[in-house]
């Protein structure tokens, strides 16, 4: 277990990996101290961040990196080309 794990109020975090567009996202499995962490791993698309209410797209978190922000320009750019 991570140090930051044991902190009462830290109900999700996420690892981002800077080599591929990879996020981890931890979460306390009823989001309530003392309970076990599970994690799902997200590659595509967007993942949930439960304590924002929000969903985050993997193309947001990696705009500012190059080498794979290109990647999610040309998966958008195949699903807006008519077949």
């Amino acid at each position: 277990m991570f140090p930051y794990q044991q902190v009462p109020g830290l109900r999700e975090y996420l690892i981002v990996d800077s080599a591929s567009a990879t996020v981890d996202r931890y979460y306390r499995a009823q989001g309530e101290p003392g309970e076990e962490w599970d994690f799902t791993r997200c590659t595509a698309g967007a993942l949930r961040l439960d304590c924002l209410n929000a969903d985050l797209a993997l193309a947001e978190v990696y705009a500012d990196v190059p080498e794979l922000a290109a990647a999610f320009s040309a998966a958008a750019a195949e699903k807006s080309t008519p077949a």
